[in-house]
């Protein structure tokens, strides 16, 4: 699924882009198609507009004017000549898929020249380029990579990729561990609606793995997942037995560095940080599994 989701979120972006700088270029070409209709209605009221040597004075300034009007008008037609190529892109990733070619098309985002010359196009593109590196990065380091990413929106990749920092391992690994973490809690939320479910259905008792919520929850979820988890009694937990008396807890990090540690209960969810300087998890042991 993470394959799958940078092109559309790129595309997304394309499409915001597309319709700004179509909107733009509405305006521009409805402005340029009255500039010509304007020009040509004085021409044809001054007797006609071409430089000629008999010309009067203020013939002459008339054509002088259209003259610069036209040329206005083709530089106004020129800045939005890109615009069909943002179409002609959007048009390509509708039937796209694949990781690649999303990151062939965040290199060749730049090169559009309209949109690098728009300070809002520009900003988007750039965005969807960090997007792109944020996917690059997890495809980079399939060890910290988990199934729960095929949970996270456009909106997730986006928002986590604007604060990216990839010029040092520790910033990349810092990003990476925000990544998983949202992803995570798109996760527990499901997760603690599916247990409760569970519940309903099972005369109020709990489930002995987290494999047999699977048809409980209303969105279906990547048998991958669940196996990344494992069902544990909440006593010797401290306040995690206000989650209820048996929790839906992560096997072991993906980095035991920096990492999120989620508990699942059916009356909610706690998650605890792990940080090269420690944690506050009530299970000291799980960052050094």
């Amino acid at each position: 699924m993470i394959k799958k989701a940078l092109p559309y979120v790129i595309c997304g972006l394309l499409v915001v882009a597309l319709f700004y700088q179509s909107s733009e270029s509405a305006k521009w070409e409805a402005l340029a198609n009255a500039h010509e209709k304007a020009a040509g209605d004085a021409v044809r009221k001054h007797g006609g507009a071409g430089r000629k040597t008999d010309a009067t004075p203020e013939q002459q300034e008339l054509v002088d004017k259209v003259a610069e009007q036209q040329a206005e008008i083709s530089k106004l037609r020129q800045e939005n000549s890109q615009v069909p190529k943002l179409q002609a892109e959007v048009a390509r990733l509708q039937g796209v898929e694949g990781v690649e070619s999303g990151l062939d098309l965040a290199g060749r985002m730049a090169k559009l020249a309209a949109v690098d010359d728009d300070p809002f196009a520009a900003a988007v593109m750039a965005l969807a380029s960090k997007a792109a590196d944020l996917n690059r990065q997890v495809q980079n380091r399939p060890a910290f990579d988990i199934p729960e990413l095929q949970l996270l929106e456009e909106a997730d990749w986006l928002s986590i990729a604007k604060g990216a920092d990839y010029e040092t391992e520790q910033g990349i690994r810092q990003t990476l561990s925000k990544t998983r973490q949202k992803a995570k809690t798109h996760f527990a939320e499901m997760a603690t609606e599916a247990l409760n479910q569970f519940y309903a259905a099972n005369n109020n008792q709990p489930p002995a793995s987290p494999t047999q919520l699977q048809p409980y929850f209303k969105t279906p979820v990547d048998p991958s997942i669940l196996q990344r988890y494992q069902m544990i009694p909440s006593t010797g937990l401290g306040s995690l037995s206000e989650l209820g008396p048996v929790l839906i807890s992560e096997k072991s990090p993906v980095d035991r560095q920096y990492d999120t540690h989620f508990y699942v209960g059916r009356k909610g969810v706690a998650s605890f940080m792990i940080t090269p300087a420690g944690t506050s998890d009530p299970d000291v042991t799980w960052a050094t599994r």
